[in-house]
C-alpha cells in the first residue's frame, strides 16, 4: 500500500515499498539516549504558601528545564530554594542577578550571600521558564537562567534571571514559595541534555 504525503507543487508525493525487501533493518538505540525533552514529573497546587518537590533531579540528567504557571501572588517576591534529602538549603550561598523590564523602563540588581534565591516579582500572574544546571552532580555547583513574565496588574513585566549556589553540593528538590501569602499555579520539570 503506498503512502502519499501532501505536497506544495503537484498535489502529493507517493512513497511505494519496493517490490523486494533490502537486507538493511533499521535498529533503534538500546542505550539511554533519548530524544527531546522527558518529562521528569509536574506539580499542581492551589493556594499553597511553599511548594517543594523531592526527587526530581537525580544524576541520569545533567541538566533540568522547569515551566512555571502561576496565578495569585500580590505584588510580592517569587523566591527558591534547593533540596537535599527533603530540606532546604537555608545556608548564605544564594547569588542572583536580574534584569526587569516595564514599558519604557528597564532596571536590573544584583544580590550575593542570600538565603534563598528571589526570582522574580510576581503580579498577578506569572509565566517562568527556566533551566537548572546540574544540580544533582557531585563536585559541581549549580546555576539557573531563565526567564518569566507577569502581567504586572494590566501591562507586561519581563524578567531575565540568573541564579549560583555559591558552594558544591549536589541536590535533588526544590522549593518554590512567595515572599508572603499563597499561590497556586503548576511546574513541570523535564531533563534537557
Amino acid at each position: 500500500m503506498p503512502i502519499r504525503l501532501n505536497g506544495s507543487t503537484s498535489g502529493f508525493v507517493e512513497l511505494v515499498a519496493p517490490a523486494v525487501a533490502g537486507s538493511t533493518v533499521l535498529g533503534l538505540p538500546t542505550d539511554s539516549i533519548k530524544p527531546g525533552l522527558v518529562l521528569v514529573t509536574s506539580q499542581s497546587f492551589s493556594a499553597a504558601a511553599s511548594v517543594s518537590v523531592n526527587n526530581c533531579f537525580t544524576s541520569e540528567y545533567d541538566n533540568y528545564r522547569i515551566v512555571m504557571d502561576i496565578t495569585g501572588i500580590s505584588n510580592v517576591q517569587l523566591r527558591m530554594r534547593l533540596r537535599v534529602s527533603g530540606a532546604d538549603a537555608t545556608a548564605a550561598n544564594y547569588s542572583r542577578s536580574y534584569v526587569f523590564g516595564q514599558a519604557s523602563s528597564a532596571s536590573g540588581n544584583r544580590e550575593t550571600g542570600e538565603t534563598s534565591a528571589g526570582l522574580l516579582w510576581g503580579n498577578p500572574e506569572i509565566g517562568l521558564d527556566a533551566t537548572i544546571y546540574r544540580p544533582a552532580l557531585a563536585g559541581s555547583k549549580t546555576w539557573l537562567s531563565g526567564s518569566a513574565v507577569n502581567s504586572g496588574g494590566g501591562s507586561v513585566e519581563a524578567y531575565m534571571v540568573s541564579m549560583f549556589y555559591n558552594a558544591v553540593a549536589a541536590f535533588d528538590g526544590v522549593t518554590f514559595y512567595p515572599d508572603t501569602g499563597t499561590f497556586s499555579g503548576n511546574i513541570r520539570y523535564r531533563d534537557w541534555e
